[in-house]
C-alpha cells in the first residue's frame, strides 16, 4: 500500500511524508492474477485475440459474462478495490449496519466482500450471470450477503428501498454495445434511481467522465421531465496496482497479447516502475485533495464560530503555504493527470478511473 500524509509544521509550511509503496513483487502478483483469470476464459471469448480477450462490444452481452464466469474462478476487480474507493464512501455513505446497499452487476468482484469488513452490513448483489451469482454465493456464504440473479435495467426489488447503490464498470461494459449510445445505460440509471430511496447516493466508477448526461436522460424519460440526478462530486479516484500495472503494460505492448509480457522480464520490470510512479503521483493528488479538504471544512467551522460570537466570520488561511514553487506542484501534477488526451498521451495510461457522487434528490 502507498499514501502521504500531510501536515502543517510550526513555521507554517506544509510537510508531505510518504507512507508506503506497493512493491514489484505485489504488482507482479497482481498481474499473475489477472492473467490466469485471461488465461481461463480464453475457450469462452469467440471472435477474441489470442490472449482471450473478446471483442468489446461482447461486454455488453449477457452470454459473454456467463460463459467468462462458469470457466474463471477467484476474484477480480475492474478499476479499483475499497481502498482506493474508501475515502468516496467516507465522505458520503460512511458505513453503517443499517445502510441498505444495492451492487449493481457484482461479477466476481470483491467489492461487496470489502464493504462488508468495512461495516455495511446489508448488501444486495446482483448479476446477470448466472455462474457469477452462485459462484459467489457459495464462497460468501459465510457474510450473509444476498446474491441474485437479476438484471440491473429493469430490477425486481420494490421502489425506494435502498440508501445507497454502488456501480463499478457495469455501466462501461454496457457501453460496448451494438449502438453504442447507451440505452441500456439509460435503463439502469432509471432503476437504480427507483430502487433509491428519496436522498439516497448512487455511486457509479467509470474509466469515462461524460456520462453524466446520459445518466441523467435515463431518469427524466422515465420518471418526468423534472426529474434528474443531483450531482455530488465527480472525482477522480486512483486505479489499483492491478489496474495500473495493466494499462501500462497494455500502452507497452501496443496491442499484442498481454502473455508476451511474461517472457520478457525487462519489460516487465519497466512497466512495475512505471505504474509505482503513476501510483505515487495519484496518491499524492489524492492526499493533498484530502488536506485541502479538511482545512475548508476547519475553515468553515472557524468562520461559523466567529461569527457565532460576533466576530466578521474571516478566517486566513491557517498555514496552507507551500511556497511559491511547492504550491503549485499538486495543481500541476493533478492537471497533468486529469487529461489522458492530452498531446502525446496514450489513453490506456490513464492513472485513476472516475467516481460519479448522485444523489436522488429529497422531496
Amino acid at each position: 500500500r502507498l499514501g502521504f500524509e500531510f501536515e502543517t509544521g510550526p513555521s507554517g509550511r506544509l510537510h508531505c511524508t510518504c507512507v508506503g509503496m506497493s512493491s514489484a513483487d505485489e504488482l507482479t502478483r497482481a498481474l499473475v492474477a489477472y492473467r490466469e483469470a485471461a488465461v481461463a476464459s480464453q475457450s469462452t471469448a469467440v471472435g477474441g485475440n489470442e490472449e482471450g480477450r473478446a471483442p468489446r462490444q461482447a461486454y455488453a452481452e449477457s452470454g459473454y459474462w456467463e460463459s467468462r464466469f462458469q470457466e474463471t474462478d477467484g476474484l477480480f476487480d475492474w478499476y479499483a478495490t475499497y481502498n482506493e474507493l474508501s475515502s468516496v464512501f467516507r465522505d458520503y455513505s460512511p458505513p453503517s449496519e443499517d445502510t441498505k446497499v444495492l451492487m449493481v452487476g457484482c461479477g466476481n468482484s470483491a467489492l461487496s466482500c470489502e464493504m462488508h469488513e468495512a461495516g455495511f452490513r446489508c448488501i444486495a448483489n446482483i448479476d446477470v450471470a448466472v455462474a457469477a451469482v452462485e459462484k459467489m454465493r457459495r464462497q460468501f456464504e459465510h457474510l450473509d450477503l444476498d446474491w441474485r440473479v437479476m438484471d440491473a435495467t429493469t430490477m425486481e426489488y420494490e421502489d425506494n428501498v435502498f440508501d445507497l447503490a454502488v456501480d463499478k464498470g457495469t455501466a462501461d461494459a454496457l457501453m460496448h454495445g451494438a449502438t453504442s449510445t447507451g440505452p441500456e445505460v439509460a435503463a439502469m440509471s432509471a432503476d437504480v434511481w427507483r430502487t433509491l430511496r428519496p436522498g439516497g447516493v448512487f455511486l457509479l466508477i467509470s474509466h469515462n467522465a461524460k456520462r453524466q448526461a446520459l445518466l441523467d436522460a435515463g431518469v427524466r424519460d422515465r420518471h418526468g421531465a423534472g426529474a434528474a440526478w443531483e450531482c455530488l462530486e465527480v472525482r477522480r479516484c486512483r486505479l489499483s496496482p492491478q489496474a495500473t500495472l495493466i494499462n501500462v503494460l497494455r500502452s507497452k505492448l501496443n496491442g499484442r497479447p498481454l502473455a508476451e509480457a511474461f517472457k520478457d522480464p525487462k519489460l516487465l520490470q519497466e512497466a512495475a516502475v512505471e505504474a509505482k510512479a503513476s501510483m505515487r503521483q495519484m496518491a499524492f493528488i489524492e492526499a493533498f485533495r484530502e488536506f485541502k479538504a479538511r482545512k475548508r471544512r476547519a475553515a468553515a467551522a472557524a468562520a461559523a464560530a466567529a461569527a457565532a460570537i460576533g466576530g466578521d466570520g474571516s478566517v486566513g488561511a491557517g498555514g496552507m503555504t507551500l511556497g511559491d514553487a511547492g504550491e503549485q506542484r499538486p495543481e500541476k501534477e493533478e492537471a497533468e493527470a486529469e487529461d489522458p488526451s492530452a498531446p502525446g498521451r496514450d489513453p490506456r495510461l490513464q492513472p485513476f478511473c472516475w467516481c460519479y457522487v448522485l444523489r436522488k434528490p429529497r422531496r
